[in-house]
């Protein structure tokens, strides 16, 4: 079973109940009220929970009755994936939040994800994800003060939050602890801005505030244990990739969707990546095109250029030799290069 309580509108929120593998479902709109009354009196086990959290000071007692209801152990101790959203009015629960999480001893997804509105701060530091289960985190809307989940692997965030800046001034001023954030055993890190859902015009994601590749840096030189690097939207100059490809050597696949270069040579620092089996890059801003000539990359399977990537006449061959002469398990083999 999944349900879900979303915010529309100010006053009203729509309760969702759909049965797994059962297409037939039944959905109304009715007010926070209602929605508390009808969760504390189900009897009905649920393993998915999507509840947007917002503050009307009418209806705030309802509000705190829902998440009474949805945090009690009875609820916690059954939720495998929960999706909360947040917007400009959401902060002030953020201690309620906190305090339910580690409760929750089967969860495997959190989804912090936009409301109706996005949050008039990037950064909620009286937020704190602290769960023992939890394996997959997605942070579209705001980041929280601390993070520490000792099972989780995988990180998707906004391309806004900047956390490459923030989780790497972490370690530049805490002698590389992690008094915050505990990131050191992801295996999967992703940077995107494509699944931001809509949110109201007057409230656009913030912009950044700060954006040193020094930090960014540090925060990759602590992820040794990286399989899967996807950075969508954000810039990657130079250095940060030459800091990703000396560092995040458990790397099997790389996605940089906008890379700058200022030498074509470094290119080559690929071939410290032993174990890279995919590549894709889809813009490139570099003085001339690009050369693969001197990188030794043998479990390249895969390789994915965008139209806009230049190679070297002399090296596109070498990129083929390398791909094809890769043998099995790693098939299958593909080369898209540019036209």
């Amino acid at each position: 079973m999944n349900v879900a309580a979303r915010n529309y509108h100010r006053r009203q929120c729509m309760y969702y109940m759909q049965r797994e593998q059962n297409v037939k479902h039944r959905s109304h709109t009715v007010g926070l009220e209602e929605i508390a009354h009808i969760l504390q009196h189900s009897t009905r086990n649920y393993t998915t929970l999507h509840l947007d959290v917002f503050y009307d000071e009418l209806h705030d007692v309802h509000m705190n009755s829902v998440l009474n209801t949805v945090f009690n152990e009875d609820w916690t101790s059954r939720l495998r994936i929960l999706k909360l959203g947040l917007g400009s009015s959401s902060e002030r629960y953020a201690p309620a939040i906190s305090a339910a999480l580690p409760k929750m001893v089967g969860l495997k997804d959190l989804l912090l994800i936009c409301a109706a509105t996005f949050p008039a701060t990037k950064y909620f530091p009286d937020l704190r994800l602290e769960n023992d289960t939890l394996e997959r985190l997605v942070l579209l809307t705001v980041l929280p003060g601390v993070i520490n989940c000792p099972k989780l692997r995988v990180l998707q965030v906004s391309a806004h939050l900047d956390v490459e800046s923030a989780f790497g001034k972490q370690y530049a001023q805490h002698a590389g602890e992690e008094p915050f954030w505990k990131v050191r055993q992801l295996e999967h890190f992703t940077i995107n801005l494509q699944n931001l859902p809509k949110c109201g015009a007057a409230d656009d994601p913030p912009s950044q505030t700060e954006n040193r590749p020094g930090y960014k840096m540090q925060f990759y030189q602590q992820l040794t244990k990286l399989q899967k690097l996807e950075i969508y939207e954000v810039p990657v100059p130079q250095k940060v990739f030459q800091g990703i490809c000396e560092h995040c050597s458990s790397l099997e696949e790389l996605t940089l969707h906008d890379l700058n270069l200022i030498d074509p040579e470094a290119l080559q620092d690929l071939s410290k990546l032993s174990r890279l089996q995919r590549l894709a890059i889809y813009k490139l801003h570099t003085t001339r095109p690009i050369s693969f000539a001197n990188v030794q990359a043998p479990r390249l399977v895969e390789v994915r250029l965008g139209r806009e990537v230049q190679v070297h006449r002399d090296s596109q061959q070498h990129l083929k030799h390398l791909i094809v002469n890769v043998k099995k398990p790693y098939q299958p083999i593909r080369l898209t290069l540019a036209s």
